[in-house]
């Protein structure tokens, strides 16, 4: 009896490279990346900085996990993973108040919460006591506002309205007066505005740079930069100024930042004049004008 022994089967190789006649193995499965974490070449990353195995085709003797070059620590790489993919949006008003009795409680409660955070500060002006000193529920108050994020959002869009209103009813009586005289009242308009609530500018400048993604009293200082330079070009013959709209943007922000330091930290100037004298001098200057230099209270 003739025993038939077939020819023991060779493990499978993968075709060589004219080059490399090493055997190949496959190459391990990879995942996509997620907010959380990644897959490279057989283990997970994940925010915690640990390393796992997830792919059993993966090589047998490979021990170590793949060391990602240039992307800092596996804690980093997640981080910033986690955070590309969703930022936080800015608080934002639940919705409008179309009906006048809406539009009466939505400003109850921010009247209320303007007083709030006079007095008490960001940390004090919580939603339970808005809503008491509005005399509305908090029920009422989650209707229009999902936090006091939102709330201060709301004041500071608010007080910025009330400055650039004033400001345009300050330069529409000035259309037919010197420039001179028209810069002084746009300069004194300004400090007026914060001088009548130094307190809650303060605590605006303090609390609005704390809330993510969002900046109102950025953009009302751009709408001034905006109304002065519109204002300024119909008056062009009368200044000497190389670059207008260089000159509008410093000038704005040169008020507005002695205006807010002057809130923090000495208000006094802005009730006794100092500060607009002064404010009204570099102003003339800077546009060219030649004026005497004021006293304050004048």
């Amino acid at each position: 009896m003739v025993l038939l022994l077939g020819r023991r089967r060779s493990r499978p190789r993968w075709p060589a490279s004219p080059e490399d006649d090493t055997p190949r193995r496959a190459a391990p499965r990879t995942r996509p990346t997620t907010a959380t974490g990644f897959h490279v070449r057989g283990y997970r990353y994940d925010a915690h900085a640990t390393v796992r195995r997830t792919c059993l085709s993966a090589a047998p003797n490979a021990v170590r996990p793949p060391v990602l070059r240039g992307a800092g620590t596996v804690f980093d790489v997640a981080r910033k993973a986690r955070n590309r993919a969703s930022k936080p949006a800015p608080p934002a008003p639940r919705k409008r108040p179309t009906q006048a009795r809406a539009r009466m409680t939505v400003a109850a409660i921010l009247d209320a919460a303007e007083q709030l955070l006079e007095a008490a500060g960001f940390e004090g002006m919580t939603t339970n006591a808005v809503a008491e000193r509005a005399g509305v529920s908090v029920g009422s108050l989650y209707q229009y506002f999902p936090n006091k994020d939102a709330i201060v959002i709301a004041i500071a869009d608010r007080f910025a309205d009330r400055v650039l209103g004033m400001l345009e009813r300050h330069m529409e009586a000035a259309a037919d007066l010197p420039l001179e005289a028209a810069c002084r009242s746009f300069v004194r308009a300004l400090v007026a505005v914060h001088a009548a609530q130094p307190r809650l500018h303060s605590a605006l400048i303090a609390t609005v740079p704390r809330i993510a993604g969002v900046d109102p009293l950025a953009g009302y200082q751009e709408r001034i930069v905006e109304r002065l330079r519109n204002y300024l070009q119909t008056r062009a013959d009368e200044i000497r100024v190389d670059d207008l709209d260089t000159t509008v943007f410093v000038l704005v922000h040169a008020v507005q930042g002695a205006t807010h330091a002057a809130v923090l930290y000495d208000p006094t100037a802005l009730s006794d004049g100092r500060l607009a004298a002064s404010l009204d001098h570099l102003v003339l200057r800077f546009l060219g004008v030649a004026a005497p230099r004021c006293e304050p209270g004048d």
